[in-house]
């Protein structure tokens, strides 16, 4: 939303006052050199004042036009998407039944304090994590309810925000998101700090970058390759973990939606988002196995031997100068489902 400043209704009344106090002052006074200074002075403040508030007016027009461009897509595209949608609605097949995103939320929600840090450690052996992963494999643009007309018509990505649930007290919590990629932008190269982030392409074509750092270089910021390939709405959920493939990029090689659900969320001071440039890039000698045509990328194996076997990245992370240069999907409002929630995670 645009915040508006009211400043300028102050300045209208300082410039009434000001306006009154030369008329009482020549009322009250009798001399008359006196009475044409105060004149002159204070006939000057009333100018200020008016040159305030059409100054004032003028950074409303531009920060409600840079508003517009941001919204122009979903206020022109999405506005179909302002209907009201309740937990039960008809889908697929016509049948009554929760809606998916709501599933989703449910399992989020449903994981307790007591195996809250287990499901991020270690998702693939948590039930819930397990449950979003397959729920995640049946969700369609219809249920965001997005249409692939909307989608090529993106100018720019952008980011919406389905649900987020988050409980202070000990930091337990999650976000469920969508990301709009036009054809050719890109997610930079970025991490996740003791999180698990589960995703599914939606639609398009989308490139994957996994990264898992190596803990064991204080000198230098180093991760190994742990995944480079192209994925489409056919290939199942993946995730990432605090320990394996934690830092990522995503490259939109058509226009693609990807929903993504963050546990816990990013958390300033103790989760933020660091983006990172490569510095080097070192390709592995060639093994038995490449040669022969199988993949030789290894799973979540820290050892030298199978990190002999991967690309070795250096990287280093983006100045403030450089992130504000980057593409970074910019949030919009969500006018999709939005899961309902009574009480606390």
């Amino acid at each position: 939303e645009i915040v508006v400043e009211h400043s300028y209704d102050r300045m209208w009344m300082i410039g009434i006052v000001l306006l009154t106090i030369p008329m009482i002052t020549s009322s009250l006074t009798t001399t008359r050199s006196f009475r044409t200074s105060l004149t002159c002075l204070f006939s000057f403040a009333p100018l200020y004042c008016l040159h305030t508030i059409i100054q004032n007016k003028e950074e409303r027009k531009i920060r409600r036009r840079v508003h517009r461009l941001r919204a122009s897509f979903f206020d022109s595209s999405f506005g179909d998407l302002r209907s009201f949608y309740s937990p039960m609605t008809k889908i697929r097949g016509g049948s009554s039944s929760v809606h998916p995103i709501q599933q989703i939320f449910n399992e989020m929600v449903s994981i307790d304090s007591e195996n809250f840090q287990k499901a991020v450690s270690d998702p693939r052996n948590n039930l819930q994590v397990v449950n979003c992963l397959q729920l995640m494999n049946q969700i369609t643009l219809a249920d965001l309810g997005i249409t692939e007309r909307m989608v090529s018509s993106l100018k720019e990505s952008v980011c919406m925000e389905v649900a987020s649930v988050y409980n202070s007290s000990d930091d337990r919590g999650f976000t469920i998101a969508a990301f709009l990629m036009p054809a050719g932008c890109s997610l930079p190269i970025h991490d996740h700090p003791n999180m698990t982030v589960c995703s599914k392409l939606l639609c398009g074509s989308l490139e994957v970058l996994s990264l898992t750092p190596d803990r064991s270089s204080p000198s230098e910021l180093v991760a190994w390759e742990e995944r480079l390939e192209a994925v489409g709405p056919e290939d199942e959920a993946w995730l990432l973990t605090p320990s394996e493939g934690n830092i990522h990029r995503f490259s939109a090689l058509s226009a693609c939606v990807v929903l993504d659900v963050l546990l816990p969320p990013y958390r300033e001071p103790a989760r933020p988002c660091s983006y990172f440039a490569p510095v080097s890039v070192e390709a592995p000698p060639y093994s038995m196995a490449a040669q022969d045509g199988s993949s030789s990328i290894s799973s979540s194996s820290s050892s030298s031997s199978s990190s002999s076997m991967r690309r070795k990245w250096v990287l280093r992370p983006l100045t403030a100068k450089e992130q504000a240069a980057v593409a970074l999907p910019f949030g919009v409002r969500y006018r999709g489902f939005r899961p309902t929630h009574h009480g606390r995670m």
